[in-house]
């Protein structure tokens, strides 16, 4: 069954009628809730049905409802207008309940406002410290919230009768033509008071209309003076407006939110994720958005609502419904009051016209005022509803007519060909704003905000109202959050010319600022010479132009900022000049920002630069907008400065806007950045927010141009180039290592190896050494260090490290090269060009592991020999015992470089030597079946000779210190060995036992690490020294053997046998000795001489030998014997040779001089 719904809206302010009964107007808003077509109903003309309409006004108060009131209908429907709607053959879908809407996801905006301000304040209070900014950026490093699926392209089904009548809803002047909103007149004095709960209640009904209707009640509002007739508060509406004082529930907020946590997000990914990247020193720029009205806990608001919704849904009949103000709400309406005005704007006045059919709907152009929709959101393509905490938004122009835009786009109510295919009949709607009815927003004014509720019948109260501003906000001062842009780099002339390869398009041509020059780096070049660096090699070579100046122009400024500074705002022609400039209509004739006062020209602190920032400001020359230009310029100088060229004018320099040439001396090898920067008026400071959100002494900075919230800089880089770097390397490298490292760490001198930062980019470095390996020789090695960058001004160079593979010792040479930092300024060359090289001394990178234990293959008694003249005449000879030779397993050389193999002894007695340490140092006995004396049993220093600068180490095996004696390690045939000098020992005791103590020993370790475990060699004895005299005289022959021999009756035997050999001496030597002296051998022999072998013992010169006279080639043969008795004695009888044991052996060639 169809059913009307007729909603009661009680109609705002009481109409005065002098010498008549005061009105109450009452608005019914009829909803059709039809079931059959409108052919042949009522609702085919509803307009003539209504005519005939008798509606019935009933009042509740409390629980009793009152005779019915006496009203009077007014006729403003048209059956025209409705056949121009619904006279097209409209369809009539069965209405069905809407679907409940579901809870919206609000964006929590308001907080989002609060942490950007504390963000920018507390990085605004610190403009010095970049560290502050870049920290307080990083708390914006966020893990980012899912992106709402986009909304796809919307689908829009043929536009049936409900579907219309929803759509018109939001125009209350078409519905009241179409008999769908109805004014009733009651008389005002009929109706009961109802200031305060439990409020009355009114309701509409018509007992005979030809479709029943469904009337719910109305609670109102009538003051006792009757006054105003309202919707019953509820919420936040109270007497027909919002309760904007309340700030526990609405805010203003004048910063684009949006766009700062785009932005804010957006840098602080940039930094974070990308570890190269440098650190932020400035926060992002913000934008003023305008006066936006904020609801606080809009998301609980609208749950609230939402769940109203689905309640009255779930209802079904609203006959037993009671409405209040949030119930019948069509919108809000804000108004504006602009600082030190009476006045209340109502920024949604508009001249409205309607038409269906191209008939007007009324009398034409009418007065009216638009809305916004308080609870609008936006449903995504996954059908969730979206909504944000701002209500409204003022940016300066009216909420109700869209701004003017020249995009080719249809106008806002002209039906587009796909709208008149889904829509029935023909609707168009125009609207302008009416004159003089907009204030102005502009930046330092303040402004208070209130909002009026319009009700679902179109009334509520009106603008000019004096009861309407009884809950206004609170005044907020509309202050910028653009920055002051810096001044504008002029073009060089002849830069941007025709792209040859791409017709119709520009590209920079690079030869007009030469080698690395760009629109923001000016160079200049200078080589050195007798009396220093001088640019005369440069000046008159056209392959490096000219680009050590730079013209600087005011900022530009946006259409927007122009409008909200009022610089629009002047006579017509003016006017139209200058937003022609600020709209970009020319792009060669913008508009300056009219806050930019002048030039603040800086050298901030930089690495190799000032340690303070030296600022100097000029104002610019001219009336605003046609300011003159000034320049920057690049000079030569031995000292970094910057100053303005005084214009001679008679005002202090600050005020010199003559002052048209800020002048920057650079040093050879040197680069700065200057930055140039807008200054603004102080008289100005209040319309920029910074005021409000820093120190008095903070936002100071931004009246001289430094503050980079408001006077972001231009960065302009000066380059005074030169090829080579200033200083060559010098000085000498060190290095370290830790345990087990495969790399070493090389450390300069002076932190910086003596390079002039400045010029030099990089440090290239050569290593050479002579690599040791498990052979006899070493081999050549050479690699290059990875490169070292040279930071500009830096005073330590960053760390050089080397990898080498492993943990050996190695002698390093290393050559430095110094690579300029300004090669790209300069024509292609060799590398040898930019380059300055210097050799270092060799530095040692010590072993980082300790050295695994030596293998002793065989310890043997070992001799070195010496010749040298006897006084009188003759030879003697020296075989120096007291050593041993210790033959090594390979591998050599595993820590590097000078290797050793080390014998441990203890540096105390005997009697200290702990009980776990005694395995592990070296010891001495005597030969049981010698009689001599006993030596040392502890093996000491002392004894030892030839060692390479024994020093303390410490047992790996207990952590003991003992005395390292190290020894060199030697190649032959094939094997690895070492020999041992002992002739203290050899001093001693005769042919003593030796038990030592080895070790791997690399001098070059990282502490502690110079020791391997210990290794024990065999027990070996250690032979005497011998010295052996020849000398021949008229006598004969003598010989005398000298030496440590043993003690007692068993003294060593010596003989000596002379020999003859009938063999020229050619030089070839003879080796056998033939024992068969009867006959001549029957090949080159040596033949005892008959009669010619002489006896005795050590110590004691033997009798003389003869000396046959023929010439003939003789040797003497010396041999020393110890005697060793047969054990078997009486037993069996030993050969002779087996009782004795050779202990020296030798031959001298006669004769001896």
């Amino acid at each position: 069954m169809s059913v009307l719904g007729w909603i009661a809206v009680p109609g705002g302010r009481i109409e005065v009628r002098p010498g008549a009964a005061n009105v109450a107007v009452l608005r019914v808003l009829i909803v059709p809730r039809l079931q059959q077509q409108l052919a042949s109903t009522a609702m085919e003309d509803w307009p003539a049905v209504l005519a005939q309409a008798a509606p019935v006004v009933e009042v509740q108060l409390g629980d009793a409802v009152l005779s019915p009131l006496t009203c009077r209908l007014r006729i403003l429907a048209d059956s025209t207008i409705w056949r121009g709607f619904f006279g097209h053959g409209i369809t009539v879908n069965p209405w069905q309940p809407p679907e409940a809407p579901p809870k919206p996801a609000v964006n929590d905006t308001l907080q989002q406002a609060d942490d950007i301000t504390a963000t920018y304040r507390a990085a605004g209070n610190s403009p010095a410290d970049p560290g502050v900014a870049h920290g307080q950026l990083a708390a914006w490093h966020r893990t980012p919230a899912a992106a709402p699926p986009a909304p796809g392209a919307p689908a829009f089904a043929a536009v049936d009768f409900h579907r219309a009548t929803s759509l018109l809803r939001e125009h209350p002047h078409v519905l009241k033509a179409l008999g769908l909103i109805l004014e009733l007149e009651l008389i005002a004095a009929d109706l009961p008071v109802s200031a305060s709960e439990p409020h009355a209640r009114v309701r509409v009904g018509w007992p005979q209309s030809p479709i029943p209707v469904e009337s719910p009640w109305t609670a109102y509002q009538l003051d006792a003076e009757r006054v105003h007739f309202l919707p019953a508060p509820a919420g936040d509406i109270t007497a027909g407006q919002v309760a904007l004082s309340d700030a526990s529930k609405w805010r203003v907020v004048t910063v684009d939110v949006d766009g700062a946590v785009g932005k804010l997000t957006q840098a602080a990914h940039a930094v974070v994720d990308d570890p190269e990247a440098a650190p932020a020193t400035v926060l992002p720029a913000l934008r003023s958005a305008g006066l936006q009205l904020a609801r606080v806990d809009r998301a609980g608001q609208l749950s609230d609502r939402s769940a109203r919704g689905r309640a009255n849904t779930a209802a079904g009949s609203l006959a037993e419904h009671v409405f209040t103000a949030e119930d019948l709400v069509l919108g809000y309406r804000l108004d504006v009051r602009p600082q030190k005005s009476n006045t209340w704007y109502s920024l949604h006045t508009r001249l409205a016209r309607y038409q269906v059919d191209g008939m007007p709907i009324g009398s034409g152009q009418i007065l009216e005022e638009g809305h916004l929709k308080p609870h609008a959101a936006v449903k995504d393509a996954s059908g969730a509803l979206r909504a944000d905490e701002i209500v409204a938004r003022w940016s300066g122009w009216s909420l109700a007519v869209p701004r003017p835009a020249f995009d080719g786009l249809p106008a806002v109510g002209e039906p587009t060909d796909a709208a008149g295919a889904l829509i029935p009949y023909r609707f168009t709607m125009d609207f302008e704003v009416a004159p003089e009815s907009l204030p102005e927003l502009r930046f330092g004014t303040a402004y208070q905000l209130r909002m009026r509720v319009v009700d679902m019948a179109g009334g509520g109260l009106l603008v000019d109202d004096p009861d309407a501003a009884a809950s206004p906000t609170a005044e907020t001062s509309y202050t910028r959050y653009e920055p002051v842009p810096p001044p504008e780099v002029t073009l060089p002339d002849g830069l941007l010319v025709p792209d040859p390869d791409h017709p119709g398009q520009i590209h920079v041509d690079p030869h007009v600022l030469g080698p690395g020059g760009g629109l923001e780096q000016l160079v200049i070049r200078s080589s050195p010479g007798l009396d220093g660096f001088s640019t005369a090699e440069f000046a008159d070579d056209p392959t490096y132009p000219a680009n050590a100046r730079r013209s600087l122009t005011p900022p530009a400024t946006t259409f927007q900022l122009a409008e909200q500074h009022g610089v629009l705002s002047v006579d017509n022609e003016t006017g139209w000049a200058r937003a022609t400039r600020a709209g970009g209509v020319d792009p060669a004739s913008t508009l300056p920002d009219p806050m930019a006062l002048g030039v603040a020209a800086t050298l901030p602190p930089q690495p190799g630069g000032p340690a303070q920032a030296v600022t100097d400001a000029r104002p610019w020359a001219g009336a605003w907008p046609d300011h003159e230009p000034k320049h920057l310029e690049l000079v030569p100088g031995d000292n970094l400065r910057l100053s303005w060229l005084a214009s001679g004018a008679a005002v202090s320099p600050a005020d010199d806007a003559q002052s048209t040439t800020v002048r920057v001396s650079v040093p050879p090898g040197h680069r700065v950045v200057a930055e140039v920067s807008s200054t603004i008026l102080r008289d100005h400071l209040d319309w920029f927010a910074i005021g409000a959100l820093v120190s008095a002494g903070a936002a100071e900075l931004a009246v001289v141009g430094r503050h980079p919230m408001v006077n972001p800089p231009r960065q302009i880089e000066l380059v005074h180039a030169v090829r080579k770097p200033i200083n060559a390397p010098s000085g000498s490298l060190t290095t370290s290592r830790t345990a087990g490292a495969s790399y070493a760490v090389l450390h300069p001198h002076d932190t910086l190896l003596g390079l002039h930062t400045e010029s030099t980019a990089q440090l290239n470095l050569m290593a050479d050494w002579q690599e040791w390996d498990d052979t006899a020789t070493s081999h050549d090695a050479s690699v290059a260090v990875p490169a070292v960058p040279v930071a500009y001004g830096a005073t330590a160079l960053p760390e050089i490290r080397q990898e080498f593979g492993d943990t050996k010792h190695r002698m390093i040479r290393y050559t430095a090269s110094a690579i300029s930092r300004y090669r790209a300024y300069f024509t292609p060359a060799d590398d040898s060009a930019f380059t300055v090289s210097t050799t270092l001394e060799p530095v040692s990178v010590k072993s980082s592991t300790r050295p695994a234990p030596p293998h002793v293959l065989a310890t043997v008694p070992a001799f070195s020999w010496s010749d040298t003249s006897r006084p009188g005449g003759g030879l003697v000879r020296t075989r120096s015992g007291g050593r041993l030779r210790v033959e090594l397993d390979h591998p050599w050389y595993i820590t590097g470089e000078g290797e050793c193999v080390a014998v441990l002894v203890w540096p105390g007695t005997e009697d200290t030597v702990p009980a776990e340490v005694r395995p592990l140092v070296s010891w001495l006995n005597r030969d049981p079946i010698h009689p001599t004396p006993s030596p040392q049993a502890l093996a000491t220093e002392t004894m030892f000779g030839d060692a390479l600068d024994s020093l303390d180490v410490v047992l790996v095996e207990t952590g003991t210190t003992v005395r390292a004696l190290p020894y060199p390690v030697f190649w032959h045939d094939g094997r690895w060995y070492a020999d041992i000098g002992m002739p203290g020992a050899a001093q001693t005791s005769y042919a003593p036992f030796t038990h030592l103590a080895l070790a791997r020993f690399q001098r070059e370790s990282l502490d502690g690490l110079n020791l391997s475990t210990v290794a024990r060699s065999d027990i070996v004895p250690v032979l005497p020294d011998r010295t052996l005299e020849v000398h021949q005289d008229g006598d004969g022959l003598h010989v005398l053997l000298k030496g440590l021999s043993r003690e007692g009756n068993k003294p060593n035997t010596v003989v000596a046998v002379l020999e003859r050999c009938d063999t020229a001496d050619d030089g070839t030597p003879v080796d056998l000795t033939a024992l068969n002296t009867a006959a001549a051998p029957a090949f080159p022999a040596w033949v005892r001489v008959p009669g010619a072998t002489a006896a005795g013992q050590t110590n004691q010169p033997l009798p003389p030998i003869p000396v046959p006279a023929d010439g003939s080639r003789l040797r003497v043969v010396v041999r020393e014997a110890e005697d060793l008795p047969s054990t078997a004695a009486g037993i069996i009888d030993a050969v002779h040779e087996l009782t004795e044991r050779t202990v020296y052996l030798d031959e001298v060639s006669l004769p001896v001089v």
